[in-house]
């Protein structure tokens, strides 16, 4: 079997692109759902930032199933444009949940210290220093979350766009030969 960047035509990459985003999104959504929330215990003051990971995997889960029904009506020029469009949907759903995951795992200031969202039987977040670890979470949950929103998802709809360009749906073929 090729690999992905030795794939040369459009179906190709249609094909490559679809199975391995329904794969993936699938089994991400699997793995959280049997994954669960973890028990009480080290993760409790991070709480409120494992919750976040764990939502943001599984929207990303969402958005690769989804976006495999819609490969087949992304219509590029380039073939390498099927290549960054892939690339960019991957880091985009893997790297936003994977900025939560750094703040919940090293517990951070600007997760807050109020205990409004402090689930029932938890303890009280304590106050949280600002530590290098904030500082690269402060800078990657944004920089990740914009990485998705202004490459991938702009790319996809410029993609499905170029499909309804130039071909007016409301004519009726001739069907004379």
């Amino acid at each position: 079997m090729p690999s992905f960047f030795s794939l040369s035509t459009r179906e190709d990459h249609i094909r490559y692109c679809r199975k391995w985003s329904m794969i993936s999104g699938m089994a991400i959504m699997l793995g959280l759902c049997l994954l669960g929330l973890p028990p009480v215990g080290d993760l409790s003051k991070n709480f409120q930032a494992h919750l976040g990971a764990h939502h943001q995997w599984a929207h990303g889960g969402e958005m690769l199933v989804a976006a495999a029904f819609c490969y087949p009506y992304v219509q590029f020029e380039r073939v390498a444009w099927y290549k960054v469009l892939f690339v960019s949907m991957f880091l985009a759903m893997f790297c936003n949940g994977a900025g939560y995951f750094v703040a919940g795992m090293s517990g951070h200031w600007w997760i807050g210290s109020d205990t409004q969202g402090t689930p029932r039987g938890m303890p009280e977040v304590p106050e949280r220093e600002f530590t290098h670890w904030s500082a690269v979470s402060l800078a990657l949950v944004p920089a990740l979350t914009v990485m998705g929103c202004f490459l991938a998802f702009p790319l996809f709809v410029y993609g499905l766009l170029q499909n309804v360009e130039g071909a007016n749906l409301l004519e009726k073929k001739d069907k004379t030969t």
